[in-house]
């Protein structure tokens, strides 16, 4: 059996976020993908990128958070991959039944999400 992909997909429409997110990641031993919006990830994804995770924002032009969402658990090939939010919009009430893995607001401690991440990279 093999190990589960260390790939985590970060979707964000700030480059700033998805520099540093990423180079967190990376420093944690991580292979990091970015998209810049929810339509641009789904097609990563459709193409045959297989993450860990997606660690997703909400609010992005073209495809936002929720819509991504929406289309990735209608997806049977999509749907059991794990997703984090990641939202500088607050988390509280706005993720109700997007049945994520957790809901993080940007600025919260990082390190208690690289908690969780490793936890779910760690699943068989």
């Amino acid at each position: 059996m093999s190990m589960p992909s260390r790939t985590i997909l970060v979707v964000d429409d700030n480059s700033d976020v998805l520099e540093v997110v990423s180079a967190l990641l990376e420093a944690e031993g991580y292979a990091v993908a970015t998209a810049d919006n929810g339509a641009d990830a789904l097609e990563q994804l459709r193409a045959g990128l297989k993450p860990a995770l997606v660690i997703l924002d909400l609010t992005m032009p073209v495809m936002d958070g929720w819509e991504f969402r929406d289309r990735q658990l209608k997806d049977p090939e999509l749907r059991d991959i794990p997703t984090i939010i990641y939202s500088a919009i607050g988390t509280h009430g706005s993720v109700d039944g997007m049945r994520v893995a957790g809901a993080f607001e940007k600025g919260d401690d990082f390190d208690v999400m690289l908690e969780l991440i490793a936890d779910i990279c760690r699943r068989p």
